[in-house]
Parts: structure tokens; C-alpha cells; sequence
């Protein structure tokens, strides 16, 4: 679910429409749903569909995107371990 998310994102960066990005947002919203909290890809999921948020934001200027677009990131962040929380700073 969360590669056909990311395929429709991929699209609406090709193509544009918004649908697209609707699109991809509703499908990684339903990744995230059916993705255990304790699951190991679970912050993978929450950070699609963050980014997918961000990009929906551009497009609209609409704040609560964007706050949801960080809530989701951050969420993300606070389940990825610090291992590779580091890696990726560094």
C-alpha cells in the first residue's frame, strides 16, 4: 500500500493534479491505519504520509496541513531509533 502511495506522489510530481496527491495522501493515511503502533515501519508510514502532507500544503497555503504534515513527521522521528535518528544526522 505504502509503494502505491509513493507511485501516485511520484505521479503528481510528474504531472501535477491534486487529485494525484489526494490520492497518494488518502492511501498512506490507510497504510498508517493499518500499520500496528509497534510495528517497525510505522514511522516509515507516518513520514510518507507527512511528506505527502507538506507537498499538499504547497498547493493550498491551508496551515492545518502543515501542522498535520509536522505532527506526523515528528511522530515519525519519536518512533525511528536513535541509531538511525544519528546515522541520518550525521
Amino acid at each position: 500500500m505504502r509503494n502505491l502511495g509513493s507511485a501516485l506522489l511520484s505521479r503528481h510530481e510528474h504531472s501535477g493534479g491534486v487529485e494525484r496527491l489526494d490520492a497518494a495522501i488518502e492511501i498512506h493515511r490507510q497504510a498508517l491505519d493499518a500499520t500496528p503502533a509497534e510495528h517497525a515501519d510505522r514511522p516509515t508510514c507516518l513520514a510518507l504520509l507527512g511528506e505527502a502532507l507538506h507537498r499538499r500544503y504547497h498547493g493550498s497555503r491551508d496551515v492545518a496541513l502543515l501542522d498535520e504534515a509536522i505532527d506526523m513527521l515528528r511522530m515519525a522521528l519519536s518512533g525511528t531509533p536513535p541509531t538511525i535518528r544519528n546515522a541520518a544526522a550525521g
